[in-house]
């Protein structure tokens, strides 16, 4: 069973999303005004999303984080771009210091399946307890098997979050499902 409460998202991974999301993240995004513009674009479509399916049951967003490494390499992340729109949107607090990657994994990209899992099992941590048992919106910018926000998500509930939801830009859909993805396979669909 997911630690994810829910998984929102606002795109399937498909069409331009698929060329667009991986070069916002590489060099040409840093300097791509168009593109820059266009993540902008994505990320308020998903906060609206957000805040449509799910407003009243965030406290706070939490951005998936980058390895220090991984951070300085490409200048920023993407993922705190995304919390940052949908924390304005539903005017709740973006935070950044509830979750760290304790240590760098393989882009999971590069993955398949269970890889995935092992990949990032341990690779976060909450640095201390969470009071009021809060309920966290936890950001990334795609998900595919959900093992990333998994992962993550399963240190916010040990260090004390009441539930933990899954928001991402863009999914994969499994089989080539035609639908809009509300939800990811083995998780209960958005309620």
């Amino acid at each position: 069973m997911s630690p994810l409460q829910a998984s929102h998202v606002a795109f399937r991974y498909a069409g331009p999303v698929v060329r667009w999301i991986p070069a916002i993240k590489s060099e040409e995004g840093r300097s791509g005004e168009a593109l820059l513009r266009a993540m902008d674009a994505l990320a308020e479509a998903l906060a609206e999303r957000v805040a449509r399916e799910a407003a009243g049951r965030i406290d706070f967003v939490v951005p998936l984080p980058l390895h220090a490494e991984r951070l300085r390499r490409r200048g920023f992340n993407q993922a705190e771009v995304l919390a940052r729109s949908i924390a304005r949107r539903l005017d709740r607090p973006s935070r950044t210091d509830v979750l760290e990657r304790v240590r760098a994994t393989q882009p999971q990209a590069w993955l398949r399946g269970e890889a995935r899992r092992e990949n990032v099992r341990g690779a976060f941590r909450a640095p201390r307890a969470l009071s009021g048992d809060p309920r966290i919106a936890l950001v990334d910018d795609v998900l595919t098997t959900g093992a990333t926000l998994e992962a993550a998500a399963n240190a916010l509930l040990e260090a004390g979050a009441l539930e933990v939801r899954g928001i991402a830009l863009a999914a994969t859909l499994p089989g080539g499902a035609k639908n809009s993805p509300r939800g990811t396979p083995g998780r209960r669909a958005v309620p």
